[in-house]
């Protein structure tokens, strides 16, 4: 049986975790985002004096390894959601709450008053 080009097949089971390049794709698409957005952030609290360059350099990349962690995760929950449904619902229910849990840990170390 033949397929047209932009139908995924497998002739055989589809892996479970997605290829390399893939996954190097949504990390570098999320690092771009979480990074791009933390940088626009930054650099109007370093304008008003409430971070330092320093501060903001280290806050930028921190919130970019974030992202690029976050992309791969989501890039492997979509990559299970395609090819292996039920299993693929089971990982978007626990990224979703981890990703919560996280959240809720980053507010739970803020100081009172900020």
């Amino acid at each position: 049986m033949t397929y047209p080009n932009y139908v995924q097949s497998y002739g055989y089971a589809a892996p479970m975790l997605p290829a390399g390049p893939y996954l190097l794709r949504t990390g570098a698409a999320g690092a771009m985002i979480a990074g791009g957005w933390a940088a626009v952030t930054d650099l109007r609290r370093m304008r008003e004096g409430e971070l330092t360059r320093d501060e903001a350099i280290k806050h930028t990349v921190t919130n970019a390894a974030i992202g690029a962690g976050a992309g791969v995760l989501a890039g492997t929950a979509a990559h299970l959601v395609r090819n292996h449904p039920l299993t693929g619902v089971a990982v978007v229910l626990a990224v979703g709450a981890g990703a919560l849990y996280m959240a809720g840990q980053e507010k739970a170390n803020e100081p009172a008053g900020s």
